[in-house]
């Protein structure tokens, strides 16, 4: 049976100075995202401007998406996840950035941790939480593999 890649939700919200949000995803990571380029490039998004509007956030029905104003104004939650990834390094990009500086395929990162290639891919692509004993884990491989 083929499972569904389930989205990102957001479990709490609250507004930061600078155009920036304190996100709770339902996954357990927390985070601060800086979303004034995004509000920038958006036009419809322009009278987020005003602090005292922006304020006024609210996680949307089923943590799907924040919205100002009832859903006048709204940012989808997989919007926010890949902003907030981006700019902090969130766990599917430490997973990637493990890979990557390790040269490691799907399936030899697989192997290392003692994993199948479908759960290294779901990491790597961010439709899964990685739990914290995976980046751990990561980290160890790391320390006993650097060259002298």
């Amino acid at each position: 049976m083929k499972k569904t890649l389930q989205p990102h939700r957001i479990e709490s919200i609250r507004p930061l100075p600078d155009m920036r949000l304190n996100i709770a995803f339902a996954d357990g990571w927390q985070t601060g995202v800086d979303i004034s380029a995004f509000i920038a490039a958006h036009p419809i998004l322009q009278p987020l401007l005003a602090s005292e509007r922006f304020s006024q956030v609210s996680v949307g029905e089923w943590g799907f998406d924040v919205t100002w104003d009832n859903a006048d104004l709204a940012i989808a939650a997989t919007t926010l996840r890949q902003m907030a990834e981006a700019q902090t390094g969130g766990p599917a990009h430490s997973f990637e950035q493990w890979m990557r500086r390790n040269q490691l395929s799907l399936a030899e990162a697989a192997e290392s941790l003692g994993m199948t290639r479908r759960m290294v891919t779901h990491y790597r692509a961010g439709s899964r939480p990685i739990p914290k004993t995976v980046l751990l884990a990561c980290k160890g491989w790391e320390a006993d593999h650097q060259k002298p």
